[in-house]
């Protein structure tokens, strides 16, 4: 029994033992919140304190160098300087405002520009009325995208066109032989395209893959133009197949000039071509290209066959003048 009774006794002066250092600790715990809570305040009101004494003087020292120079003495030297470029700066955005205000001179500029806008776009329908006589061809997807053909009545103008490798187009003098001058001015008459209100684009077929074409008249202040990709009039026909050979005749040209220049061993190539289109009978005026043909015959930096044939393609040209 009083084994047992000293067990106990110790057991429970163990467990009074471990409460009282609980006791301690979470009295220690909330003393250390308490502290900390404390801190935590004090910190916040440093922090307001230190930042509305940084703001006070800020507002202060605006006024403060406003005042000092407008009411600057003229008896100090710098003062005085102050006072001048305080007096300057105004003045010269009086004299902006002044200069930036429209004055009469540049409200007339004005319709002067628009007026040399509309003397560009007359100047540009007098030129175009110098060469009254178009044709145009336009296919895309065509190696020759573009062929444009202007020309007077006594068969001066130029040729443009455009090449899918080239990013610009070129134009080229153009000179129309007599014989075929005469051939298309008779159809040009004709047509009569001024005075015709004709649609010539063919109501049955329709060949917009193969390109279309633009024929356009000027006459005086008077200018007509009809496109079409097929037609059943003949004239129009007739008149579209000289431009076509004149086209196929200055393209070549072109071509064997590049050559010349800058890839001879094309030349051969060329001149096979060349012999192809006389063969179809596609060539404008073989008469007119004699003399060019000539250069090339004499030109040494191509090869030895191409001028072989292109002499081979001047005597057969020469027979067809003595055959008419």
């Amino acid at each position: 029994m009083i084994s047992q009774n000293t067990s106990a006794f110790a057991n429970s002066g163990a467990t009074n033992i471990i409460k009282a250092i609980i006791e301690q600790a979470f009295f220690n715990l909330n003393l250390m919140k308490k502290k900390c809570i404390l801190l935590a305040i004090l910190s916040v009101l440093t922090v307001t304190a230190v930042a509305q004494t940084r703001r006070k003087p800020r507002p202060k020292s605006v006024p403060k160098a406003a005042t000092t120079t407008q009411t600057a003495t003229p008896s100090a030297e710098v003062a005085g300087d102050e006072a001048l470029t305080s007096i300057k700066v105004p003045a010269k955005k009086n004299e902006r405002a002044e200069n930036s205000m429209p004055t009469e001179s540049n409200e007339t500029t004005v319709p002067q520009k628009k007026n040399t806008q509309v003397n560009g776009a007359n100047k540009a329908n007098a030129a175009a009325s110098q060469l009254p006589f178009n044709y145009e061809f336009a296919q895309p997807k065509f190696y020759i995208t573009r062929v444009v053909i202007e020309h007077n009545a006594q068969g001066k103008g130029k040729i443009t066109f455009q090449k899918q490798d080239l990013s610009d187009s070129l134009t080229d003098p153009l000179t129309i032989s007599d014989k075929v001058l005469e051939k298309i001015q008779n159809l040009w008459t004709k047509l009569n395209l001024i005075e015709s209100t004709e649609n010539y684009q063919s109501p049955e077929r329709n060949y917009a893959h193969l390109g279309t074409m633009k024929l356009r008249r000027w006459q005086g202040d008077m200018v007509r133009e009809v496109e079409f990709n097929w037609t059943e009039n003949q004239t129009v026909k007739d008149l579209t197949d000289e431009y076509k050979k004149l086209t196929e005749q200055y393209l070549w040209i072109f071509d064997m000039n590049v050559a010349r220049e800058n890839q001879p061993l094309n030349s051969p190539q060329l001149a096979d071509r060349l012999n192809s289109l006389l063969n179809r009978n596609q060539i404008s005026d073989p008469k007119q290209m004699l003399a060019y043909l000539h250069e090339v015959v004499d030109d040494e930096r191509l090869p030895l066959i191409a001028r072989n044939h292109t002499t081979k393609l001047i005597q057969r040209i020469e027979k067809l003048k003595e055959e008419k």
